[in-house]
């Protein structure tokens, strides 16, 4: 399916006396036409019917129905076409529905991702595709969806159980589910019930991990303060980009997807602004990282080994791709900070991952009085968190530069005091 954005689509205009076609797939178009100076897009569908027609279809407008809900519209339409088709070969041959009308369980989860893509950022949706593929498909890929049952969901999911990733199994499930839901929401399956099961599978057959999973925890300031001198020191045996992208970390509120991601036109050095596109964050906007002096130094340094590269951190005989994430993990791994909880279960008293550096910066700008004067909306403003009233979000509309001199300041008074905890761990007086 071709991948066309709204916002490719909300440039379009109309040519007078001629209509515009910009297929999407799946046989549905928007058609693009201008009359008395007012631009009218319409969606449409082609597919046939039954008994082999070609039917057009006008599935509403756009920008009132979005292209996701045009998508799904098509596929309602489709689905009922097929299953004309397949109702109709039954009444004259009592055979079996041939194997191109049955929809299995791969068929829909990439159907799914297929619609998720419009929305989910690039990284997340790879995550997604990665489950699927790695704990999913093999044992459920190849089923009717209607075929599949809770015994063959636990034959799935058991592994991940039995090796104590509870977590990957809740998410396994959660998945399994989306793919049910998407199926019922468009007719394609009779089996709906299978969405409560799974609701109840996950909430009562998973074990919960002893100790709330969660990627911070709450650590007093020599903790951090030791964490800080280990990254440092730990930097040296690392590769010069990996060694970079750590000591940057703690600076810049990013999660990793998007640390690792960065793009050095995404650099303004001279105004120590770092503008991340829409499409690379996870909220789906555009974002501005103000840089404290601390991160324009290390920037500044990594330009010149990296700066004619596409890339902040690219990996050399790779094509130039950016280095991932687990290198990250595994450079935490090696400095004894491997893992979010032992071998028993229990949370490891030296757990950290990289993306709890954000919920360092969080628990320390909310609660820390040397930081009270930052409102709280400039501190979750800066994490790049959506305002969970969508009401309120909707009418205080912020945009990437919204309280920039605030967070400017706070971003720099916060890159101090870890500076001091580093510097007062290096020197044994904490």
């Amino acid at each position: 399916m071709q991948k066309i954005s709204d916002v490719a689509l909300r440039k379009l205009a109309g040519v007078p006396g001629k209509s515009q076609l910009v297929t999407i797939g799946g046989g549905l178009s928007l058609r693009v036409t201008l009359n008395k100076g007012m631009t009218r897009n319409v969606w449409f569908l082609r597919y046939r019917n039954g008994e082999g027609k070609q039917q057009n279809v006008v599935l509403g407008q756009y920008p009132e129905m979005s292209m996701a809900q045009a998508m799904l519209e098509a596929e309602k339409a489709s689905a009922v076409g097929k299953r004309e088709k397949v109702s109709l070969a039954q009444s004259r041959n009592k055979a079996d529905p041939t194997p191109e009308t049955r929809l299995t369980f791969r068929d829909l989860a990439e159907k799914w991702l297929d619609v998720k893509a419009l929305t989910w950022v690039p990284a997340h949706l790879k995550r997604q595709r990665e489950r699927l593929q790695g704990h999913l498909f093999l044992a459920l890929g190849n089923k009717g969806i209607d075929e599949i049952t809770m015994i063959d969901v636990d034959a799935a999911l058991l592994p991940l159980v039995k090796a104590g990733k509870n977590e990957t199994a809740k998410r396994a499930t959660d998945l399994v589910r989306n793919v049910f839901q998407y199926a019922d929401n468009l007719g394609l399956t009779t089996n709906g019930a299978m969405i409560e099961r799974l609701r109840k599978y996950r909430t009562d057959n998973i074990p919960v991990p002893a100790g709330h999973r969660h990627l911070y925890k709450a650590m007093p300031e020599e903790w951090i303060g030791k964490l800080l001198a280990d990254v440092w020191k730990g930097a040296a045996h690392r590769t010069f980009q990996v060694a970079m992208a750590l000591k940057l970390h703690p600076y810049i509120f990013l999660r990793p997807s998007e640390l690792c991601g960065g793009q050095w036109r995404e650099i303004d050095l001279a105004k120590a602004e770092w503008l991340i596109p829409a499409e690379r964050m996870k909220s789906r906007k555009e974002h501005v990282v103000p840089l404290p002096h601390q991160a324009v130094s290390i920037l500044e340094e990594l330009r010149g080994l990296t700066g004619g590269q596409e890339y902040l951190f690219p990996t050399w005989g790779h094509g130039g791709k950016p280095i991932s994430t687990n290198a990250l993990i595994s450079a935490f791994r090696s400095m004894g900070y491997g893992s979010t909880r032992g071998k028993d279960g229990r949370r490891d008293v030296n757990a950290f991952v990289p993306h709890a550096w954000r919920g360092v910066a969080s628990s320390t700008l909310h609660q820390n009085s040397h930081f009270n004067e930052y409102k709280s909306g400039w501190i979750e403003h800066q994490l790049a968190h959506s305002e969970k009233d969508k009401v309120k979000d909707a009418y205080n509309a912020l945009t990437a530069y919204s309280y920039i001199d605030e967070r400017r300041r706070m971003m720099q008074a916060y890159a101090d005091y870890l500076d001091g905890l580093r510097l007062r761990a290096e020197a044994g007086r904490m």
